[in-house]
């Protein structure tokens, strides 16, 4: 891609950002559906350790993502 900074090489660099965050969106959400299937079938099955376990997991990395989410919106 050429260095200098064009309407041209401007519009590329901006389908290329889009493409990579729709990609990274569409990850996130299958991620995160596998993660509360996989909650959904430990309280299914009772198995009750295992589910809180899970939930307690998934919970302190929502929080993480949240507020590294926060951070590049500054």
């Amino acid at each position: 891609m050429n260095r200098i900074n064009t309407p041209d090489t401007r519009r590329m660099y901006e389908q290329a950002k889009r493409k990579a965050k729709q990609i990274c969106r569409k990850k996130k959400r299958v991620y995160w559906e596998t993660q509360l299937q996989t909650i959904e079938n430990h309280m299914i099955d009772k198995d009750i350790s295992n589910f809180y376990q899970e939930v307690k997991k998934n919970k302190i990395l929502g929080q993480e993502q949240a507020s590294t989410e926060a951070k590049e919106r500054r």
